[in-house]
Order: C-alpha cells, then structure tokens, then sequence
C-alpha cells in the first residue's frame, strides 16, 4: 500500500452551500488559509464584535444585581470587584454586599442573617459563572479582531496550558463546534507507482 503523505494536505471547509476546499502543501499555508477564513467570516459578519459581547455581558450583570435587589452603584460588576468586597470575616462581605454595617447584620435574626448569607453566596456563585462564560467570548472575539487587523497574522500564536499553537487555527478550532464552521485537514494517499501495481500481481 502507498504510504500516507502529511502533504499535500486537503483542508475543508463545511460550508452552508457545499463544501469549500483547499490544497495546501505545508504547515503554513494551512495557517494563511485559517487567517483568510477569519477574515471573510468577520467580514462578512459571522463574529460577534467584542463590544457586543461586553454589551451582553453587562446586561446579564444588571440582570444578575436586579435579581438579588441589589445597589447598582455598589454591586461588584467584575471578579476584581468582588474580592475588594470582602472584609475581615465572612460577615463584613455579605454586609458590604447588601449595603450594611456589620453590627446591622448581626442585630437581624438568626433567620434573615443567615437568608442574607445563602443569598450573597448564590449571587457570589452567579456572578463568577456569568463572568466566565462571557470571559471566553469575549477573549476569542479579541483574537479575531486580532487577526483580521494584523499584519503577518498568519504568525500569531496562542499560549494556553503550557502548549504554544498558531492563533487561527486555535480560532478555526475553538469554533467547530459552531454552525457551519467545522473542518477537517485531511492528508491523501500517494497514487500507487507502476513497480507497487506490478508487485501485486498474482
């Protein structure tokens, strides 16, 4: 049998109206095609923009605050806020969270105490999880944008989790999972020589 060839290489696109599909021949045309996808996709309005996602995620925020009745001049809004938040004690931050002293929060009932207690960690849980998930949003639609404005973008890298890999390819890869974004790279076989032919003759 041929062996398998890394390249030439098929690079396919799963596009709305048929497939799309490259030759390339190395490592780096694979990472010019990724940048020209990016390209066109942002171009063509496929990306959300990274002030859209910052929009969405400041009306989930006001949402969030707006569900626990909180002071949305003093809500935290950031993980960075929340942990200014926190005082000396665990009691010092729910009372900072809800707008009070410390010695109010101990003057209320056990009950109504430790309701406030139960609420500030479920706003606590909430505010870190809808933070996160627009985190990573917002992080990718920076990268595009990233992509689409520089120059040699087909050299930029991205560094997550002690590996270094080619930042479009990360972009093309973090977004397969994405409605008419998958692809595949696939290496053909070598055509078979006429002495392979010859050799499998019975």
């Amino acid at each position: 049998m041929p062996r398998q060839a890394a390249y030439p290489a098929i690079f396919k696109f799963e596009e709305k109206y048929g497939d799309e599909i490259y030759i390339v021949q190395s490592e780096e045309e694979v990472n010019r095609v990724a940048v020209a996808k990016i390209r066109e996709r942002y171009a063509d309005g496929w990306y959300p923009r990274v002030e859209d996602y910052e929009a969405d995620l400041d009306r989930a925020l006001d949402r969030l605050i707006k569900e626990f009745e909180l002071n949305p001049e003093t809500a935290p809004r950031s993980l960075e806020a929340l942990h200014a938040l926190k005082g000396s004690s665990d009691e010092a931050s729910v009372a900072a969270l809800f707008g009070m002293d410390v010695n109010t929060l101990k003057a209320l009932p056990s009950s109504m105490s430790e309701s406030l207690v139960d609420r500030a960690k479920l706003f606590v849980k909430k505010l870190t999880s809808t933070i996160k998930e627009y985190s990573s949003e917002i992080e990718d639609a920076r990268d595009i944008e990233l992509i689409v404005h520089s120059e040699k973008a087909d050299e930029l890298l991205k560094e997550h989790r002690g590996r270094t890999t080619n930042l479009a390819r990360w972009i093309l890869n973090a977004r397969k999972d994405h409605e008419y974004e998958n692809y595949e790279i696939d290496s053909p076989q070598l055509a078979p020589t006429a002495e392979q032919i010859e050799s499998g003759r019975l």
